[in-house]
């Protein structure tokens, strides 16, 4: 069976590992594809060089050694697609670790910190411009994209533990020496990043143990993990030692525990320290041959999973006999070598980009560029010129805002007025706690992407953000109560716990609020944007209303220039306002990034349409199939009423005007959890959901090349943009 479970790697001669002074009682094996991860380890140091160019490249002592890399020795099993992410992790931890070393507690937090925030799926916050926080957040975009691009599911569920289980902890400035072995191994689990890791492991064997399968082994395990705390402690206690002495940081070590708590020698903890390593791997042994025992029918992957772990332990230990990080006779030959790699090859590897090729898309996925339409009226044109400045000259504050903006609050209209604004907290609730609900992120990802080619300055760039934000948060609020929702990202909707009449109250507050944003732009244009784009919504959304009331199917045609002037028009005006703040016109024209934004509005309202019916996530959030509730004639209806055989055609018109309704405009009855399957196995059978499906790959398909034609122009690569699609991509729908 050997052969079934050690499938990437070899194993190494016992005898020859003990020359190098292993001790280690369980089989050492390799990765056989140790090339990808020292290509990768290169790269890293390469990457880091171009994008943070603070000279730790050339002096971080990495997963390399003579004799294989870490990451070989880690991740024995991982697929050879997926070793190259892990060890672009891996690394890219060392070299940060490196740099925090030589900074006091509280600059190795921020550092810290920083790091985190780098490598967060759904950023909360964004770093300034130029500083050191934003060029950590760019060098690891690549990476977060091509995780997720190898395996969507897996590559996001991998990252965010490395980012909160490991990255979200960190040291506290605190230099209490631990009191015994317990408090050092309860201190150690969490900071050791354990439960970061393993999702690490799978994500590069390319398969997840059920939670009754991890449940099963946990007892197998905990010797493992205490293992690996031990050897690398073991291992590093001279650099460590070392560090402690010259920077008196807190020596985070159980060789120190030992020795204090004993007052010993430390050749005396180092030979205990030494046992405890070897009973703990013999305590591994001991549990995995009772469990196979008890559990003679176990799976395959469960062996895989269990034998590969404890490859963990014995590969880290032989490499670690060698390392130039932890041996001070092996540092000096691997920097030399380091320095000479990076004169030879400066340049980043980007090589991954540019990967999805061009396909012939749907007619409905081109379009007019600088159109917002009306779909049964006339055009409304956004004039180009309200995205460039007016003979190269800022708007001036006006005066009337000191006025109504003195000390952030509109405390008084004017000086000398005895009336004063009442308190918020009525109007401010709703608008609280429509911005407290889940958010992927997505709209501040897509603004920090698109500002990688119009580079304006980071300021003006989250007072964008924030403006969109209040309007999208409005239009939430507005849209609930229009289409009766219950539900929105799976709390009740902000009008069924304000009231309707309060929740609109706060909605058009925030219309006001937006307006207030833009003016303190400083492009004099501002406000004009955000009038004309909210205009389009307006029309957009009163075109969707206006079917449903009226049930009247559009055409495809006029459902996608609908789609232009609402969700488009959100994007549009976010692209708008963020060139207007910019000191010159994008490289590749603002004709060309309002095409690009286009897309993406068609291309998120007819995913959005799709997964409402089909998404079991989305059913959790907003109800199943809750676009049926409102009688939403919805793009997959809209096909399908389009398309599908007039049989057919009439049960879905019969659905739609029986729908039940309140008829006071306060609620709606749900359809039936059985008719809402119907529609489903109608819209089916006629081929439909596969047609949308096939026009969502379509139009991603033209997204990502027209991403490409963009970095093509700019000479400025654009991984975040990338990985924001990659996050929404059809992959994850099927």
């Amino acid at each position: 069976m050997e052969d079934q479970i050690f499938i990437q790697s070899r194993l190494i001669d016992p005898n020859e590992a003990r020359k190098h002074g292993a001790f280690t009682t369980l089989p050492i094996r390799i990765h056989k594809r140790n090339d990808i991860a020292d290509a990768t380890a290169r790269r890293v140091l390469r990457d880091w060089g171009h994008h943070i160019g603070d000279g730790m490249e050339k002096k971080a002592l990495t997963s390399f050694s003579h004799l294989g890399n870490l990451n070989a020795f880690t991740y024995t099993e991982a697929l050879p697609e997926r070793l190259g992410v892990l060890s672009y992790l891996l690394d890219l931890g060392l070299i940060h670790d490196d740099a925090s070393e030589g900074m006091g507690i509280e600059d190795a937090i921020a550092e810290h910190r920083d790091f985190e925030r780098s490598l967060d799926i759904e950023p909360t916050e964004e770093p300034a411009q130029g500083s050191r926080a934003d060029k950590l957040k760019k060098l690891a975009a690549q990476i977060l994209l091509e995780a997720v691009r190898i395996d969507r599911d897996m590559g996001i569920h991998m990252l965010e533990m490395y980012q909160k289980e490991w990255l979200a902890i960190v040291e506290k400035n605190d230099d209490k020496e631990f009191g015994d072995l317990e408090e050092y191994y309860t201190y150690r689990k969490c900071n050791f990043g354990m439960r970061a890791f393993w999702p690490m492991v799978e994500y590069g064997m390319g398969f997840r143990l059920t939670k009754k399968d991890h449940e099963l082994i946990k007892h197998v395990f905990e010797p493992i993990e205490e293992a690996l705390m031990l050897t690398n402690d073991y291992w590093s206690w001279d650099r460590e030692y070392e560090a402690w002495k010259k920077d008196g940081n807190r020596l985070v070590n159980v060789i120190d525990v030992v020795r204090r708590t004993r007052s010993i020698p430390i050749a005396a903890a180092r030979d205990i320290v030494k046992q405890m390593i070897i009973e703990t791997e013999q305590k591994y042994v001991k549990r995995k041959t009772e469990f196979y025992k008890e559990h003679p029918d176990v799976s395959l992957e469960v062996r895989r999973w269990i034998e590969a772990a404890g490859c963990v332990v014995s590969g880290s230990h032989y490499w670690a006999t060698s390392a130039p990080r932890h041996h001070a006779r092996f540092r000096e030959l691997f920097l030399q070598e380091n320095s000479s790699l990076l004169q030879e090859n400066s340049s980043p590897d980007v090589s991954s980009e540019n990967s999805v090729p061009s396909e012939t898309c749907s007619s409905y996925t081109s379009f007019a560029t600088d159109v917002c339409e009306d779909p049964g009226a006339k055009d409304v044109q956004v004039p180009k010129t309200t995205m460039k400045m007016e003979n190269g000259k800022r708007g001036q504050k006006r005066p009337i805002e000191d006025e109504l903006h003195q000390n952030g609050l509109r405390k008084k209209l004017h000086a000398g007025s005895s009336w004063e604004m009442p308190d918020d907290m009525a109007i401010q609730s709703p608008c609280r706690y429509i911005r407290s609900l889940p958010s992927k992120g997505v709209r501040s990802m897509l603004t920090e992407a698109l500002n990688v080619w119009i580079q304006a300055p980071r300021k003006s760039v989250k007072a964008v953000e924030q403006l969109i934000r209040l309007l999208h948060d409005a239009s939430l609020i507005l849209d609930d109560i229009e289409d009766d929702s219950p539900l929105r990202r799976g709390k009740a909707a902000t009008h069924l716990v304000f009231g309707h009449s309060q929740a609109i109250n706060s909605a058009n507050f925030m219309f006001v609020q937006a307006v207030q944003q833009a003016r303190k732009l400083s492009n004099p244009h501002a406000v004009d944007i955000v009038l004309q784009e909210l205009e389009c919504l307006h029309f957009g959304q009163s075109w969707d209303l206006f079917w449903k009331h009226n049930l009247i199917s559009p055409t495809e045609e006029a459902y996608m220039k609908m789609v232009d002037s609402k969700t488009g028009g959100l994007f549009r005006m976010l692209l708008q306002l963020i060139v207007g703040e910019s000191e010159q016109a994008p490289k590749c024209g603002a004709e060309r990034l309002t095409r690009l934004v286009a897309l993406l509005g068609r291309f998120f309202q007819v995913r959005d349409d799709y997964v409402n019916l089909k998404s079991d996530t989305y059913a959790e959030q907003k109800g199943f199939c809750e676009d049926l509730d409102e009688g939403k004639f919805s793009y997959p209806i809209v096909h399908f009423l389009q398309h599908a055989p007039a049989e057919l055609r009439a049960h879905v018109i019969s659905i739609f005007r029986q729908r039940p309704s309140g008829g006071s405009g306060r609620g709606t009855t749900p359809v039936s959890r059985e008719v809402k399957q119907h529609v489903l196995d109608l819209l089916e059978s006629a081929g439909t959901l596969e047609a949308v499906l096939e026009l969502i790959r379509q139009m991603e398909v033209e997204i990502v090349t027209e991403i490409g034609n963009l970095e093509e122009i700019t000479g400025e690569s654009n991984p975040m943009l990338r990985l924001v699609i990659e996050r929404l991509s059809v992959r994850g729908l099927m």
